[in-house]
């Protein structure tokens, strides 16, 4: 969630105002989104357990540069529901593209951070029609690690932790203990650049999400999925070097 540069999120002098958001329906479920400005149409997207508020403070400034801001709720994040579906970055990607289609409908700049970012650089190499540009913060390299990416100790913990976060009966325990607002705030000291943008509303945005329903599944489907499209597979078709 810790992001630097020009586009920060929770980092700055501004004051964040939280955008009006309005709801938007996808394959049946509900999607929250916001847009602000005119002019050139750009997309954030955010990253693992965050939402559109995590962009509060670069919204304004953007639209203000002459952007036509649009944000959302990736499904099972923020407001959006919370449906038990197999999550992978495929099936976001495909949010993001009809997003696209229904409400931008011109070639776009797409932003995303961690997760958001990946899912940035898929649509920009699958739909390139549809983007101008493409910003990717703390870009993530696939939804999970490979299991050849680890060492064996540590691979066997994953694969141990993974089955316990699955697990109908250990789950929403391990789930409950991970997102207390202490625990939260530990996790944010940890990526956060700037300590002072840890605040009490940079924890509530996270930590309030996560007591709708649903939740709990969405958090053990996200960390026990399959790897998906990585990275790398995408610069490839921008001939870049990795």
């Amino acid at each position: 969630m810790n992001t630097q540069g020009i586009l920060d999120q929770d980092h700055g002098n501004i004051a964040g105002e939280f955008p009006e958001k309005s709801p938007w329906v996808w394959r049946g479920y509900k999607i929250q989104y916001t847009t602000k400005g005119q002019g050139t149409p750009l997309l954030l997207v955010h990253g693992f357990g965050a939402a559109i508020d995590h962009w509060r403070q670069n919204i304004p400034v953007l639209a203000k540069a002459g952007y036509q801001v649009f944000a959302l709720d990736l499904l099972g994040f923020g407001a959006s529901a919370k449906p038990a579906l197999d999550y992978t970055v495929e099936l976001w990607e495909e949010l993001l593209v009809d997003f696209w289609t229904e409400k931008i409908q011109q070639p776009m700049v797409i932003v995303g951070n961690s997760i958001g970012g990946l899912l940035s650089l898929m649509v920009a190499a699958h739909h390139p029609a549809k983007v101008r540009g493409a910003v990717l913060i703390n870009c993530a390299g696939g939804l999970n690690h490979r299991p050849e990416e680890l060492n064996l100790p540590l691979r066997l913990v994953m694969g141990f932790f993974t089955k316990l976060v699955s697990s109908p009966t250990t789950g929403k325990f391990i789930f409950n203990q991970i997102r207390q607002k202490h625990r939260i705030r530990n996790t944010l000291k940890q990526v956060y650049y700037t300590p002072e943008a840890i605040t009490e509303e940079l924890v509530d945005l996270l930590y309030t999400p996560s007591c709708d329903p649903g939740a709990q599944q969405v958090f053990a489907s996200v960390l026990t999925a399959r790897r998906g499209i990585v990275r790398e597979t995408c610069y490839r078709k921008f001939n870049v070097l990795c």
